[in-house]
């Protein structure tokens, strides 16, 4: 039945890497792999419709698979590369970003490396060639194997976020603070986890634990020799999940403490201006400009920023920072927003065609925009009088901004 619906060879590779998973996990849970006559006609026939990389890499999925058991299958041949070999190979592999090159070579290993590290290795191919579920299952067992380590738990933390398995991410969460309750990793993970299920579910009580969770693994932090490079980052996220909860000025406080301790920080900055943003637009400018000055990573405030310059008429500047602030837009509306604000720049300055050439690239990544299609429109030659018009152009306002409008931006 379920072959009746497949049609195509990458459908077909990912039911049966989903498939093999299973049995695996029947496997340990049970001792034995299931059996299902039926079920394996089905799989013959899928195998048939894989290609021939693609039949490689199941085999060489079963193989490592064995590794949830305890068992390392190494690859039958005459001849096995030495371990010099081995780790020269390794390292070209893992350096060229070649990662089906990886997994094969690591079936050479026997032993040159403790298990955990194996595990986390084919965790990171297998997410680098686009397949998270198997990923998760040798990130897990590297957790398995290596329990102190708290930046595997992160990772799987990461990794559920980035499948939006908001349930299983809720309940690892738990788990991991659980039993690791004076862990500052596992606490600063966990409670940048809650964040984002707050955010993305829009449940706050999640907030409520995700402060309790920051705040603890700050405490245990503070008591290292040196401090976590998590806590910079949990620090910020804390005061979004302050904001979340309407505690703005403990949110400010806690990042102004930091600031103290670490003001050329370009994103406890860029924190610092988005809290600002949504009450004292004056405040949030002035960090947006230290930020930015930093090299801030936060798109919102070269956007910001941009706008702000535009407004006072420093075209030239608002082009620079807007330009900058491009590579940190991962969304396409976040990409359309500097594209836009950047074609102002130029349309302002009376450099027409590389304004209509940005607002073209905007409207493709954003073609719902109306205020873009708007002044798209306003720029076509025949709707510029020769004195300019650059006064009838529609900037973003300059003012405050909706908390939640504000924390879904940021956590895209």
């Amino acid at each position: 039945m379920i072959v009746k619906l497949i049609h195509r060879p990458e459908s077909a590779f990912r039911f049966y890497l989903d498939d093999t998973l299973d049995r695996f996990e029947h496997r340990i849970k049970h001792g034995d792999f299931p059996e299902d006559d039926e079920r394996e006609e089905e799989r013959l026939e899928l195998y048939e419709m894989l290609s021939d990389q693609q039949r490689l890499d199941v085999w060489g999925l079963s193989a490592d698979l064995y590794s949830l058991l305890d068992e390392e299958r190494p690859p039958n041949c005459d001849t096995k590369p030495s371990p010099d070999e081995v780790a020269t190979r390794l390292q070209v592999a893992y350096d060229t970003a070649n990662w089906r090159e990886l997994v094969c070579v690591l079936r050479y290993q026997d032993g040159m490396m403790e298990r955990s590290v194996v595990d986390y290795m084919r965790y990171r191919a297998w997410a680098e060639l686009g397949y998270p579920e198997v990923a998760f299952v040798f990130l897990k067992n590297a957790i398995r194997l290596d329990p102190a380590d708290s930046g595997y738990k992160h990772l799987a933390l990461e990794l559920l976020k980035k499948m939006k398995d908001w349930d299983s991410l809720a309940s690892l969460a738990e788990k991991y603070v659980s039993d690791c309750p004076e862990d500052a990793g596992v606490l600063l993970a966990a409670g940048e986890a809650c964040h984002d299920l707050a955010i993305n579910t829009g449940n706050k009580t999640h907030d409520e634990r995700a402060v309790e969770y920051l705040k603890r693994g700050l405490e245990q932090a503070e008591t290292l020799e040196a401090r976590q490079s998590q806590s910079a980052s949990a620090v910020v996220t804390l005061a979004f999940a302050l904001l979340n909860l309407g505690q703005t000025d403990e949110a400010t406080s806690a990042l102004d403490q930091w600031l103290q301790e670490d003001s050329r920080n370009p994103e406890l900055h860029a924190a610092r201006g988005i809290v600002h943003l949504t009450n004292d637009y004056s405040l949030a400018i002035e960090d947006f400009k230290q930020a930015v000055t930093l090299r801030t990573k936060s798109v919102i405030a070269y956007l910001e920023y941009a706008n702000w310059l535009l407004h006072e008429g420093m075209h030239d500047q608002a082009i620079v920072v807007a330009s900058d602030g491009l590579q940190f837009a991962a969304r396409a509306s976040d990409r359309s927003k500097v594209r836009h604000l950047m074609a102002l720049g130029y349309a302002m300055s009376d450099r027409p065609h590389q304004a209509i050439y940005l607002m073209r690239e905007a409207k493709q990544l954003n073609p719902t925009d109306r205020e873009l299609a708007l002044n798209m429109r306003l720029m076509q030659p025949d709707n510029t009088d020769r004195n300019g018009v650059s006064a009838v152009y529609t900037l973003p306002p300059r003012q405050t901004r909706n908390v939640n409008e504000l924390l879904r931006q940021v956590a895209a």
